[in-house]
């Protein structure tokens, strides 16, 4: 057991280096906007690839989901995933001590709400319930958080919420049609043709158009905003939209097991993880738009 929990603290904390990283060379190139991105995005990215240190973090981000995999494959998700997801702390800790950022009292406590809500939705449980689902419904749905996304993105409250909780929607979004072409996906048979579906399928490609543009929006965040309070946001919109559309859409009945045996017919702990990340959130963006009214 040893060894699988050593990899998954060694990924987490990559993890966390890695987002630092890329924080310490955004600090360094000009202030990223969306517009940059979609006026000459292969400048932008070459930019970012030129910088050593954002380079570095892709690179450690990428050997740490590795890391993470071979986790999984010798643990349980269970005891694996919650460490992993320590890796918020560990990027809090990491941009408060080396790069100088600084919390505002009434954040800290809600950011760590927010790894707590996060580490509760990690709880490992056993899905059961029907894949079949309403499609129309889920499209709606769909929309429906595109458009959140877009009214946070061109609100002109503090930016570096608004960003990064878009991020996180888009990412959530890109988790969604993950789980949505796995459905469409294994019904087909044999396997060569699994694979030629992913690039048929217009949910495959709305899957890579959510993944790139949650990507602009993190690099977006990264570089206006601070690492120690952006990731949070994005990990916590991007793990709890995929949560809430199992259940509500996919027909998932989420239980607790406990010695092989169904005990809990709902996850409590998913359950109070979504609310304490929504509370937080709230209150996080409640609680800097009194602070502006009041410094104006």
């Amino acid at each position: 057991m040893w060894e699988y929990v050593s990899l998954a603290v060694l990924s987490a904390f990559l993890f966390g280096v890695g987002n630092l990283l890329q924080k310490k060379g955004l600090t360094q190139l000009p202030v990223l906007k969306i517009r940059d991105f979609l006026k000459n995005f292969i400048h932008v990215i070459a930019n970012l690839i030129k910088n050593f240190y954002w380079l570095t973090g892709m690179i450690i981000g990428v050997l740490a989901w590795f890391i993470y995999v071979e986790a999984l494959t010798m643990g349980d998700l269970i005891v694996v995933k919650p460490i992993i997801n320590l890796n918020l702390g560990v990027i809090v800790f990491l941009s408060v001590l080396f790069l100088k950022e600084k919390l505002k009292k009434y954040e800290t406590p809600l950011i760590f709400l927010i790894i707590l809500g996060v580490l509760l939705l990690s709880y490992d449980s056993r899905t059961t319930g029907s894949t079949i689902f309403n499609s129309e419904f889920l499209i709606g749905l769909i929309i429906l958080l595109t458009v959140l996304m877009v009214i946070l993105n061109i609100a002109n409250s503090r930016r570096e919420y608004t960003i990064s909780l878009s991020a996180g929607l888009a990412y959530g979004i890109a988790e969604v049609f993950t789980k949505w072409l796995s459905v469409q996906s294994f019904t087909l048979t044999p396997f060569p043709e699994r694979i030629l579906y992913f690039f048929i399928s217009p949910i495959f490609w709305c899957l890579v158009l959510f993944t790139i543009l949650g990507f602009i929006l993190k690099q977006t965040a990264l570089s206006q905003g601070r690492a120690c309070v952006s990731i949070p946001l994005i990990n916590a919109l991007s793990i709890i939209i995929p949560v809430m559309v199992s259940i509500v859409v996919f027909g998932e009945e989420i239980v607790i097991l406990f010695s092989g045996e169904f005990i809990i017919p709902f996850s409590l702990f998913r359950l109070t993880g979504i609310v304490i990340i929504v509370l937080a959130v709230t209150l996080m963006h409640y609680t800097r738009t009194a602070s502006c009214k009041l410094d104006r």
